[in-house]
């Protein structure tokens, strides 16, 4: 989501004076339903199995001590409107690449790290040979 974003906070500084992140995270109406079938799913083949239920929780619009673990560096053509570009590369600084999941809106709730691979892989293909 377009307003969902890390920025340093001008206020407030961590103990060694360096300012504090602060998270805006909203979830999107899409990964709430997709959280909802999932949870459910997982209810209903416990509850098949013979399991009982002790708990049900679905998250909510805001969720309170969730933040986005990818997606701080928002990737697109706009320079105006995105850190990074279509491969990776910051849009002000010529020679830097994000390779780590910040380019990723989301990960679906798992591991991004054969994802952030073969984004790396693909990437640096685009680099001169070096002979």
């Amino acid at each position: 989501m377009y307003d969902n974003r890390g920025e340093l906070d001008p206020d407030v500084s961590d103990p060694w004076g360096v300012p504090a992140a602060r998270i805006w995270c909203r979830h999107h109406a899409h990964d709430l339903a997709a959280a909802r079938y999932a949870i459910d799913r997982v209810v209903q083949v416990m509850a098949d199995a013979g399991g009982e239920l002790r708990g049900y929780d679905v998250p909510g619009a805001e969720n309170p001590g969730y933040g986005p673990v990818q997606g701080t560096l928002r990737a697109g053509a706009d320079s105006g409107a995105a850190v990074l570009d279509e491969n990776c590369q910051s849009h002000t600084v010529a020679g830097l690449y994000a390779l780590d999941c910040a380019f990723m809106p989301t990960a679906g709730a798992s591991n991004p790290t054969l994802t952030m691979l073969a984004n790396a892989y693909r990437v640096c293909e685009q680099f001169p040979d070096p002979d």
